[in-house]
């Protein structure tokens, strides 16, 4: 392990150092103020091993009790008396030594002494010297330790102004950086709105075309359908009362249907049949569907139903599942406005109370007019009606076509 000097504590090189003898501390030459020529050339190895550093040289005692002066004695002095030589002055001439040590300058020789010569001059001059170098030093590191203490506030106060300055600069710039942004977005978000809105706009505009075309388109689809039933069941009618035999057949129904029409309208259906069929399930008298091929004799045969009366049989034009209900509603309307007294038919799927159309779309107001009996009057489409009502054939002398004297081979 490398040791190193007392003084300024760096390690101490291999053989260019001094070991105190006191205190046996290790020192380089230039801390123990020795020139490298005269520790190689001048210094034995008795002044080395006799070396003693500064510190031990300012602790041992700088001169003996010589000077101290004489302490005046208790008893009585004897007096000299003086002689004749007293009054002189004695001058003693200056001893000169061989070897004179202020008349030899060595260049190597360091500036605060040679602290190998021990006499008591040099002591005194190493203690004063060493008492101002510590001086010296402890004015530098007071020195020194002011002025770090004053770099250091420095530098703090100055690495706090860069800090808050850089950071009072980055936070403005991403202030300003997000209030531009923020703008952007508010601007976007308005435009955005204001599509939005647009869009709405066109939109409801579109859903409002949409419902007028899917209005015009179920109106459509219900006119087409409309027509396409009339054009379907124009060549239909349907004759209720016929009975229905366990073991009829289509044959029979035509035979029996031909024979009936020949003999109340005077009619010839035999090659006007297309097809004959009847609805509903089985029973004793379900309605017979009869289809022709010509939409004028269907015409024909319902412009004379009238012809069927007290006979059991009746005529009437063949209508779908809404027609039929819508008929039925009003059937009872019909008969409810007849036994409050006012005058009600049903013609071409319609009902008219005192010769006015019956709307069924609003029926509070109309049953409140059928159902008030102070509302009876008789106007001339009543006496018009009335005068067809009494024109109607009462066939008297038909008889009933379900009993037996009227069933021959065809029935």
């Amino acid at each position: 392990m490398t040791s190193k000097c007392a003084g300024c504590l760096q390690n101490l090189p291999r053989r260019e150092f001094l070991t105190c003898s006191l205190c046996k501390s290790s020192y380089d030459l230039d801390c123990a103020n020795v020139p490298i020529v005269r520790f190689n050339n001048t210094m034995s190895a008795e002044h080395k091993r006799n070396w003693k550093c500064q510190a031990c040289y300012c602790k041992m005692p700088k001169t003996g009790n010589t000077n101290t002066p004489v302490r005046i004695q208790n008893g009585p002095q004897p007096q000299k008396s003086p002689n004749a030589g007293a009054n002189v002055t004695m001058r003693r001439k200056p001893t000169t030594s061989s070897y004179d040590t202020t008349m030899v300058y060595d260049d190597d020789e360091s500036i605060l002494g040679n602290t190998c010569i021990e006499n008591n001059s040099e002591n005194n001059s190493c203690q004063i010297d060493s008492l101002l170098l510590t001086q010296i030093e402890e004015l530098l590191e007071k020195k020194l330790e002011n002025n770090k203490k004053t770099l250091l506030s420095e530098l703090k106060t100055m690495l706090i102004q860069e800090i808050s300055a850089s950071v009072t600069n980055e936070i403005a710039l991403n202030i300003n950086t997000m209030s531009t942004e923020q703008h952007t977005m508010k601007t976007e978000i308005n435009q955005l709105n204001t599509q939005i809105k647009s869009l709405q706009i066109e939109t409801n505009r579109l859903q409002i075309q949409i419902n007028e075309l899917q209005q015009k388109m179920t109106l459509k689809t219900n006119e087409q359908t409309e027509w396409l039933y009339n054009f379907e069941n124009n060549r239909k009618f349907v004759l209720y009362g016929l009975n229905e035999n366990y073991w009829e057949t289509e044959n029979e129904l035509h035979n029996r249907v031909t024979y009936i029409f020949q003999d109340l309208l005077n009619i010839n259906l035999e090659d006007n049949i297309e097809s004959i069929h009847r609805l509903g399930k089985k029973g004793n008298r379900r309605p017979l569907v009869i289809e022709l091929m010509s939409k004028k004799m269907v015409h024909y045969i319902l412009e004379n139903r009238l012809y069927f009366r007290n006979t059991g049989l009746a005529i009437s034009e063949h209508l779908d599942e809404t027609s039929r209900q819508l008929r039925k509603k009003l059937r009872n309307l019909m008969h409810e406005a007849r036994k409050n007294g006012h005058h009600a038919i049903l013609r071409n799927n319609k009902l008219l109370i005192n010769g006015k159309e019956y709307n069924h779309t609003n029926n509070d107001e109309t049953r409140s007019e059928v159902n008030d009996a102070s509302k009876i009057s008789n106007t001339e489409s009543e006496k018009i009606n009335q005068r067809e009502y009494d024109r109607r054939p009462k066939n008297k002398n038909k008889g009933n076509y379900n009993f037996r004297e009227h069933r021959n081979i065809y029935f």
